[in-house]
Order: structure tokens, then sequence, then C-alpha cells
């Protein structure tokens, strides 16, 4: 074998120095698999929700890229337990929270610094009120004792009913508990009704006579997830707040298009089953570009304005609000706008 002169070793050495710090430095520089374009940085964005399938979409967008498309380095937070919401965006650790948008409400009065940006889904059947063989229609309800979660959407999905049924709180009686617990109290004959989701609708013929009265899709816009974002971050960064809406809308049509690999992305970021995600999200309407601008349009049924309109006489009634919220200053819709242009 040829050996190297002395200035060739010297090119080598310096060769291999200059690959290593190379190499170092891109490495130190991202922890993204795939880094930015050159000159092209990205941003951290911290987006917080429970476990709930109708946020799943987020995890395909950031398995196949869609958020680093816009520049953003996405961190997403499973947060179960909702009273940090408000402290968690105060203080800057979240930067976007997706949640129901009727809870959504009461925690911008109270104080959460947040602007209304995306529309995410909707429940479409996999909410219900499950009910005894005595109740044949929701007239029926009347003097009966119904289980529900009060502190979630669960109360507002029951209101709605009523509402649109003509019964008032006062002619039933309400068992304050989680949705899971309401269906097995419904189960075991403990209660007459219940508002639960799955798989306790399924359930509910293990109680004789039992039967679910009305689904969800039936008050179609009713129990509803939004993105709310830093209204300080949406004011100083707005590509961050568009951003984040094209990937959610690029990660919704791959989605429909490719039904089988997004449920199987959503259960492997969820951690669940990929039958119980395939179950679920039948369940589940996914707001993509055109359900999105019906969304948060003023004057369509599944209007957002309209439905927190309605949520907020609720809950100024029942002093879960102090005060009136404007809410064409909570609710943004220029994002929404602008996506798919």
């Amino acid at each position: 074998m040829r050996k190297l002169s002395y200035l060739q070793k010297i090119m080598v050495v310096g060769l291999v120095l200059v690959m290593a710090s190379a190499m170092l430095l891109s490495g130190c520089g991202s922890s993204n698999e795939q880094a930015a374009p050159a000159g092209d940085e990205l941003t951290k964005v911290t987006l917080g929700f429970d476990s709930w399938i109708g946020y799943g979409p987020m995890y395909i967008a950031q398995d196949k890229g869609f958020f680093e498309k816009y520049g953003i380095d996405i961190d997403i937070k499973t947060i179960e337990d909702s009273t940090q919401y408000t402290t968690l965006m105060k203080s800057g650790k979240l930067d976007a929270l997706a949640n129901v948008a009727d809870r959504d409400l009461i925690y911008y009065q109270k104080g959460l610094p947040g602007n209304l940006i995306l529309g995410l889904d909707d429940s479409y059947g996999a909410d219900g009120l499950v009910v005894s063989p005595e109740i044949k229609q929701v007239s029926d309800l009347k003097g009966k004792t119904i289980a529900l979660n009060k502190n979630a959407s669960s109360y507002y999905f029951f209101l709605s009913i009523l509402d649109k049924y003509g019964l008032k709180e006062e002619d039933v009686t309400i068992k304050d508990m989680g949705a899971g617990d309401a269906g097995k109290a419904f189960i075991s004959e403990k209660v007459d009704a219940a508002i639960t989701w799955e798989p306790w609708l399924g359930k509910a013929k293990e109680r004789e006579g039992g039967q679910v009265l009305v689904y969800s899709d039936e008050l179609p816009g009713v129990i509803v997830d939004v993105v709310l974002m830093r209204d300080e971050l949406v004011k100083e960064n707005p590509e961050l707040a568009q951003g984040v809406v094209n990937a959610w809308m690029d990660a919704v049509a791959f989605y429909k298009d490719n039904v089988e690999e997004g449920n199987q992305i959503m259960a492997d970021g969820f951690g669940y089953e990929l039958a119980d995600v395939t179950e679920g999200a039948k369940g589940v309407r996914f707001y993509g570009v055109e359900e999105n601008k019906q969304f948060m349009s003023k004057d369509s049924d599944i209007s957002i304005f309209k439905m927190l309109e309605k949520a907020q006489g609720y809950w100024l009634e029942r002093g879960l609000m102090d005060e009136e919220v404007n809410l064409d200053e909570f609710i943004n819709p220029q994002f929404v706008e602008n996506a798919g242009k």
C-alpha cells in the first residue's frame, strides 16, 4: 500500500476535523430528524390537549411534517387536568390549547389569554343520552335523575337537549360525576339516564331495556373542539397562528384520503389500540377547510358565534361566568379565511 506524504496526512486530518465539526453543529442545531432548509429556522410552538380522539390529526400533522412545512417545531403536551389550562397559558408554558369551545368561553372570561383561531371537530355520534326503558321521549325525563359531568361538555350538551325539547334544568335532578362514572351508574340502575360516550353508549343495552335516546349527531356543532392561541403570540407572530391552522387543514385532508394510516398514526400518538381509534373516529367529524369556513361564519348552521352566544346565556344564568364576553374579540376568523389560498 502506498504511504501518504506529510502534506497529504495534514490535508486528511484537516478534512476529518472539518467534517466532524459540521456534523456536531448540525446535531446541535435541531432535534428534528429532517432539518429545516438552509436559512429557515423552525419556531417552537407548545400545544396542549387531553386524550380525546378529536385532537388526533395533530399527531398526523406532526408525523407527516406539516408543522415543519409552515416553519413550526411543534411540542405536543398531554394535559388531562383542565384546571391547569389558564395558568399554563398565562405563564407561556403553553402557546396554544385544544379544548371544547363552551368551556373555553368560561376560561377566557376568567382570564385565559387566548384567541379562538380554528375549529377542530364536533362530536357526531360519539356522545349521547342513555335512558331507562320507561323513558320513550325527552319529555319523559321530567322528574328523573340524570348523571353527567357538569364541568365538561356533557353539561352544555344536556342543556341543549332540554332546550330543544322544551324542558328546563329544574325539571330533572342532576347527579354530577365523570362521563365514565355516569355510564357505570346508568348500567347499575343508580340513575334513570346519563350523558356519556363510548364505550358506555354501546353498553346501554346491558341494562334491561336501556337505550340511547339522543346521539350528538342530532345536535351538530354543540360539542365542538377548537384551538386557542395566546393572544400576545397571535398579535406578534400571526404567521405561527396561520401555520397551525394550515397544518391542521393538511392533516385533515390527508386523513380523509388515508383513513387507515391516519388511524394508526393517531393510535400511536395517543398510545391507544388501533381498533379503539378506528371505532371512536366514526363518531367524530373533523373540520377541514370547508367546514371551518362555515364554522367561522356568523350565518351558518354550525356557526361558532351562534353556538357560543347560546352557551354564554347558559353560563351567565348559572353563575359560571361573571360578565358577557365580546365574541368578536374572542374569535379570530382571519386565519381560517386565509386557509386554502
